[in-house]
C-alpha cells in the first residue's frame, strides 16, 4: 500500500519502560492526528521527569488509547513467561545431560531478547469492497498512515541509560510534531460534522506486527478477502445433480 510511513526510535528500553515510553509517543501521535475539535490535557511523564506530552482532554479517547497501550504490553508480558518458560527448558535439559557449561551463545543471546522490535500505530479508512463476481461486500480497510516505533527491547536496567533514553524521546515527539505539519496532503476527507462520534475521526489500530507477513498486515487481509471471495462464491455455485 503507498501511504506514509514515519519511523521513531530505535529506543533501547528493559520491559519496565515500555509503557511509559508507548504512552508519550502515542499520545503524541493521536493528539496532533485528531482531525476533530480537541482540547488538549498535558501530562507529566511517569518514567521522565522532564517530559510532559499532549493528549485530548476528553475521557473516552484517552482511556481508549490507554486500553489499546495495554493491549500491547499484554502480549509483551505473555512472550516474556514464554521466553522464560523456553529458558527454563533448556535449562533443565542441559541440566540431564550434563551439558550446562556447553550451551551455545546463540542460544544465551536468543533467551536474553524479547522478538518484538517495533510498534505500529495506523490510520485507516473502513469502505465497503465489492467481491469478485459480484458475490456480495464485505468491510476493506484503506490504509492512510503508518508510524513504526522502533524498540530494542533488553532484560537488564543497568543497560539503559535513562538519560540517554529521556533525549530520545523529547526528539522523538518533536520529530512527531514537525512530520505531522509537513505531511497533510494524503488526509483523507473528514466526516459531516453530524456523524462524529469522536475527535478521534477516524479508525486506528495500535499492534504489534507479524514479522513473518509481507507488509503490516495488509497481506494477511488481502488473503481473508481472497477466501472469503472463494467460500461466497462456493455457496452461490449452481447445484449440479
Amino acid at each position: 500500500m503507498n501511504y506514509p510511513k514515519f519511523e521513531l526510535g530505535p529506543l533501547m528500553v528493559c520491559t519496565d519502560h515500555i509503557k511509559p515510553v508507548l504512552q508519550c509517543l502515542i499520545h503524541t501521535i493521536m493528539f496532533h492526528r485528531t482531525l476533530g475539535v480537541v482540547n488538549p490535557r498535558e501530562i507529566a511523564s511517569d518514567l521522565f521527569s522532564n517530559i510532559t506530552y499532549m493528549s485530548c482532554h476528553n475521557n473516552n479517547v484517552y482511556n481508549e488509547i490507554e486500553e489499546k497501550i495495554q493491549v500491547i504490553m499484554q502480549a509483551i508480558n505473555k512472550q516474556i513467561i514464554h521466553e522464560q518458560h523456553h529458558s527454563l527448558m533448556i535449562g533443565a535439559n542441559n541440566t540431564l545431560i550434563g551439558n550446562v557449561k556447553e550451551q551455545s551463545k546463540s542460544e544465551q543471546k536468543e533467551s536474553s531478547h524479547i522478538d518484538i522490535d517495533r510498534i505500529l500505530v495506523l490510520f485507516y479508512e473502513s469502505k465497503q469492497k465489492e467481491h469478485w463476481f459480484g458475490i456480495g461486500q464485505s468491510e476493506s480497510k484503506q490504509y492512510w498512515e503508518r508510524w513504526d516505533i522502533k524498540l530494542n527491547i533488553i532484560k537488564s536496567k543497568k543497560d539503559v541509560d535513562l538519560y540517554k533514553l529521556e533525549k530520545s524521546i523529547k526528539a522523538n515527539i518533536i520529530k512527531i510534531i514537525e512530520c505531522v505539519n509537513a505531511n497533510y496532503n494524503h488526509l483523507p476527507k473528514l466526516p459531516k460534522e453530524k456523524e462524529l462520534s469522536s475527535p478521534v475521526c477516524y479508525p486506528y489500530e495500535i499492534t504489534i506486527p507479524n514479522k513473518n507477513s509481507l507488509d503490516d498486515g495488509y497481506t494477511a487481509q488481502v488473503l481473508r478477502g481472497f477466501k472469503s471471495t472463494i467460500k461466497k462464491f462456493v455457496e452461490n455455485a449452481p447445484q449440479t445433480n
